[in-house]
């Protein structure tokens, strides 16, 4: 099982003082005199930066990512163990997944024998070719043991195209007794661990990644329903140039390509695009022009040029966006995606390139800020302070509560989220804890009065002189549910509310400008206005025309195992834009489960592992406010 931070803490300390006992035993010359607790706090910290030094200038976006990649494989055992050796022996610091595994090889292969002055006459290059062809087979061969037969023939063939006068009985001797690489399985082998087989594959992968055919080869594996490659896929791709990341996006986005394979993999094209050494926009900009291509799936390809967010990409998107406005589609709302996405792509790319778009005059802005009308209201707005997050309006409305029939009345205009709160943009609200004085202040006074409830003093009492901590998602370093455009999880309703009056105060609004909807409004903006009579909500938040709930359009019913970055399912999309309102994950409302004993904060949508059911417009559910689980984020409302 991975390492949770704390238990990895405990494994350095304990790794570093059993290293330091055994060389006083032994009686090794010492050169470095740092104590072992010192090593294993400063291995810690550098991986963890932010549990050390709250002082410590934030790092840029690049660092960040790699970072947390460093974080993610810091909990598998064997990793950590050869981080600390590393560190202990070379004082090497990893800066990101690729560059430990490279030099993990390498010192497996060599770095110790030389270290002991021992040489077997084996190139570490040519260990590594050797090495990559049978780990690329092996993963083709969807298996993890061979017999020494089988492993000694795929790398005679290797050897047999290298100049070398190693023998390959020596070579799989050294590699099996020696390195550490391969380790005997029964009567099999195999590589001593997995993520080995797969990087080294990753290595010939890059190797023979010359001509389009074999780049298609790698393409077919990338929803490979055999075999897991999506680690490998990681590391291929962590190590390739631009010009092969273009044949890979126009080779994958071919006309064959569906929308099923698009949406199941969309986390991982993200994460692949975030890791990716070298990217580039030319082969997605030219698939935006290919007319034989399908709006829903030109949408996919705007979602990644949205990963990427090069401004180079800014003219394509525009030019997509007039051009669609002119394409005939049957499906109005998806075409109405499709538009939103590139108008919101366009905003994006505009503001990463330093462009400004047109302000009003000054007299302008203040007549449309408070003169005008209701319908006068844009229908999307984009928030600057959340990297241009969309908010989509909800007019206010009626309609009949499923139960008792009652009507409930959303009185204003309000403008939801398009999406949950994603990890990212949490991760910049806890960033900035540590310098927000104003939120303090605000919470203290919250607090003092029992403005949410009566137990929210004794909650930020326990946690005031460490907010970030307080308020951390308790997943933010879960591998499962980390990625930057996963939904939050992990955050108590106390969190969710301060992330909402941190929001308020950056934006320069009053408190509770941004704020979490109470349920009569979300469940107004989840099922919808079904005409002009006064009647109940979807069931569903999809339009009626759609099927029951299916794989197509929510998450859930563990059928993923997690959370799904957020707008995976747009057919899953409520009529006027909003994504996730089903399944995902509960999202935190401002409502009371009951009033009058104030038991729990309601909950709404349902979560990743819930039936169907629980994903109805109409259900509820609820949680005392500070409980914290991997099916609970939220998503915000700002009232205009």
């Amino acid at each position: 099982d991975d390492l949770e931070p704390g238990q990895q803490w405990d494994f350095l300390l304990r790794w570093f003082r059993a290293a330091s006992k055994f060389e006083k035993e032994r009686g090794f010359t010492i050169h470095d005199v740092t104590s072992p607790d010192d090593k294993a706090r400063e291995l810690y910290a550098y991986l963890y930066p932010e549990k050390y030094d709250k002082s410590e200038e934030k790092s840029n976006e690049e660092t960040e990512k790699k970072k947390k990649g460093l974080q993610q494989i810091a909990g598998i055992p064997l990793l950590l163990k050869l981080m600390a050796l590393l560190y202990k022996l070379r004082d090497f610091k990893p800066d990101s997944r690729i560059a430990l595994y490279r030099v993990v090889i390498v010192y497996l292969l060599h770095g110790r024998d030389n270290a002991r002055q021992i040489s077997y006459g084996i190139d570490p290059e040519q260990s590594t070719t050797v090495l990559g062809l049978l780990a690329y087979t092996m993963q083709k061969k969807t298996c993890l043991d061979l017999s020494e037969g089988e492993m000694k023939k795929i790398m005679e063939s290797r050897l047999q195209s290298l100049n070398t006068t190693v023998g390959l009985d020596t070579f799989f001797g050294f590699m099996v007794k020696r390195s550490g690489i391969l380790k005997s399985n029964g009567s099999a082998f195999r590589f001593w661990h997995k993520t080995f087989q797969e990087y080294l594959a990753s290595r010939e992968m890059v190797r023979c990644s010359k001509t389009d055919a074999f780049i298609r080869s790698i393409v077919q594996h990338y929803d490979d329903r055999k075999w897991e490659w999506d680690e490998t896929l990681r590391f291929y791709f962590a190590q390739i140039d631009a010009d092969i990341f273009d044949s890979f996006m126009n080779e994958l986005f071919n006309q064959e390509i569906t929308t099923d394979v698009l949406q199941r993999k969309l986390q991982l094209m993200k994460t692949l695009i975030r890791e990716s050494r070298e990217c580039s926009t030319g082969a997605l900009c030219r698939k935006l022009k290919d007319s034989q291509l399908s709006l829903d799936v030109q949408w996919y390809i705007l979602d990644c040029l949205e990963t990427i967010n090069k401004p180079a990409a800014l003219e394509a998107v525009r030019d997509f966006h007039e051009r669609a406005k002119q394409v005939h589609e049957p499906d109005n709302k998806l075409k109405q995606r499709v538009l939103d996405k590139a108008d919101g792509l366009i905003s994006q790319l505009e503001r990463t390139a330093g462009i400004r778009r047109d302000l009003p005059p000054k007299e302008e802005k203040e007549k449309t800020k408070h003169d005008r009308q209701p319908e006068q209201l844009p229908r999307i707005i984009s928030n600057t302070s959340e990297g241009d997050a969309q908010y989509i309006l909800i007019p206010k409305g009626s309609y009949l509560e499923s139960k008792t029939k009652e009507q409930k009345d959303v009185e204003k205009d309000l403008y939801f989220a398009k999406y949950p709160v994603t990890n990212k943009r949490y991760r910049s609200f806890i960033a900035a804890l540590p310098n927000s004085s104003e939120l303090r202040d605000k919470l203290s006074e919250i607090a003092h009065f029992n403005r949410w409830d009566t137990e929210f003093a004794k909650y930020l009492k326990n946690g005031q002189n460490d907010l970030p901590a307080l308020f951390r998602s308790t997943y933010d370093e879960d591998r499962k549910f980390g990625g930057d455009d996963q939904p939050v999880v992990g955050v108590s309703w106390y969190a969710a509310q301060a992330y909402s009056l941190w929001l308020s105060q950056l934006e320069g609004k009053p408190d509770y400008s941004y704020r979490l909807p109470n349920e009569v409004e979300w469940e107004w903006a989840a099922g919808g206005r079904q005409g002009e009579a006064v009647q109940e909500v979807r069931k569903y938040p999809w339009p009626n025309d759609k099927e029951e709930p299916n794989s197509k359009l929510l998450n859930y019913d563990s059928n993923v195992g997690a959370t799904t970055p957020v707008g995976s399912y747009p057919e899953g999309a409520t009529p006027e834009g909003l994504y996730d309102m089903a399944g995902n994950v509960w999202e935190w409302t401002d409502s009371w489960e009951d009033e009058k004993t104030r038991s729990g904060r309601v909950l709404r949508g349902g979560g990743w592992g819930g039936a169907a059911g629980y994903c109805r417009s109409a259900f509820r559910y609820s949680y005392l406010p500070d409980y914290r689980n991997s099916y609970v984020g939220f998503r915000l409302v700002f009232v205009p």
